[in-house]
C-alpha cells in the first residue's frame, strides 16, 4: 500500500494558539527508540491526508529542512470541542518490520439491492481492528450484501483478509445486518391484538356501556 507523505518542522517556541493562527497544527512524534519531538504541520496538508485514510495508513513524515524521513502512524487527532477544527496531532514512529494494530474501514456494497427487497441496512462495525506488518495494511475491506435477506448478517469471519493480516476481534462479531422496516414490525405486533378484540363469527359484539349523563330520566305516568 502506498505511503502518505506529510511534511513537518520542529516546533518553534510559540504558544499553540499562535501556531494555529499561522495555519499550522501543533504535533508530537514519539516512539520506542526516540525521544519525543515537538513538531508543527501544515493544517491543509494534514486535513487532506486525513481524507486519504491517514488514520489507518503508514505515513512518511519528513521533518526539517533536510527532510529526515520517519515511518509513523497517526495515533490521535484532537479537535476543538466547540469549533470542531483540528488542534493537535500525535505521530507514533514505527518499525516496518514489526507488527502493529490499526483499524481498517469497511466498505459495504450492494445496499441498493437490499433496499429494493424492503430491507434496511444496519451498520454494526464500520472499522475492523487488525494486526499486521505496516506494509501489509489493507486500504479497506469490502462487504457485499447484495444477496442478503432480512434477518441475515455478515460477521468478521465472512470478510476476506489478505495473507499476513489477522483480525483482533472475535470472528462472530457482526459487521452489518439486514433488518425489517420498523413500521412493518409495529404492524405485525399490533395485528394480533386487534384480532383478539374483534368478535368471533356469529357472536354478538358486546354492548357499550352508556356514557355518563346519557341515561334518560324516568318519565312520570
Amino acid at each position: 500500500m502506498e505511503q502518505l507523505q506529510i511534511e513537518a518542522v520542529v516546533r518553534e517556541p510559540a504558544t499553540p494558539s499562535a501556531i494555529r493562527r499561522s495555519g499550522m497544527i501543533p504535533a508530537i512524534m514519539y516512539g520506542r527508540d526516540l525521544e519525543p519531538v515537538e513538531l508543527q504541520v501544515d493544517y491543509r496538508q494534514f486535513e487532506k491526508a486525513l481524507g486519504h485514510g491517514a488514520r489507518s495508513r503508514v505515513i512518511n513524515l519528513l521533518v526539517g529542512a533536510a527532510g529526515d524521513s520517519y515511518p509513523v502512524m497517526l495515533k490521535e487527532v484532537q479537535y476543538d470541542p466547540r469549533k470542531g477544527h483540528i488542534i493537535h496531532a500525535d505521530f507514533h514512529k514505527i518499525s516496518l518490520k514489526e507488527k502493529v494494530h490499526t483499524r481498517v474501514p469497511v466498505l459495504v456494497v450492494g445496499g441498493d439491492e437490499v433496499e429494493k427487497r424492503g430491507g434496511i441496512v444496519q451498520h454494526q462495525l464500520r472499522e475492523i481492528e487488525v494486526e499486521c506488518l505496516p506494509t501489509n495494511i489493507p486500504a479497506r475491506f469490502t462487504a457485499n450484501i447484495s444477496t442478503l435477506e432480512i434477518g441475515h448478517h455478515i460477521s468478521i469471519s465472512d470478510i476476506q483478509f489478505p495473507e499476513g493480516v489477522k483480525p483482533v476481534d472475535e470472528p462472530d462479531v457482526v459487521v452489518v445486518t439486514i433488518v425489517a422496516p420498523r413500521r412493518v414490525e409495529e404492524e405485525e405486533v399490533a395485528a394480533p391484538a386487534e384480532e383478539a378484540a374483534a368478535p368471533a363469527a356469529g357472536e354478538k359484539a358486546p354492548e357499550k356501556a352508556p356514557e355518563k349523563g346519557s341515561e334518560k330520566a324516568p318519565t312520570k305516568e
